[in-house]
């Protein structure tokens, strides 16, 4: 199970290593390079993109808060309301620290509800 933390204010998102981390969950470089572990961690952000608007090329903005669900070095896990396509053009927004990033979604999966 990947160590858990809230939202701190060293934390930067391109670099998940900075969350804190339970003394006992260190992991050594050689480590990280086989397997990237996932950090649980929630950070708030807002998710602005654009979808496409069934029956015509028009796209239709969206922006939506939420907060992340795993981290990675070099992604983030994250659950949306809105619908996404694989390679759709994202930028988030943390709120804190205010840093605005560009991402690419790799793979969406749907989740019954």
């Amino acid at each position: 199970m990947p160590p858990t933390a809230k939202e701190n204010e060293n934390f930067n998102p391109a670099r998940p290593e900075t969350a804190q981390r339970p003394a006992s969950a260190t992991t050594l470089p050689s480590d990280m390079a086989i397997k990237q572990q996932p950090v649980a961690l929630e950070v708030p952000v807002t998710i602005n993109g654009a979808r496409t608007v069934e029956g015509s090329d028009k796209r239709e903005p969206f922006s939506e808060t939420t907060k992340t669900v795993l981290v990675f070095g070099n992604g983030a896990v994250i659950r949306l309301t809105s619908s996404v396509a694989p390679g759709q053009l994202l930028f988030l927004t943390t709120k804190k620290p205010k840093k605005k990033l560009s991402a690419r979604l790799s793979s969406p999966r749907t989740i019954a509800t």
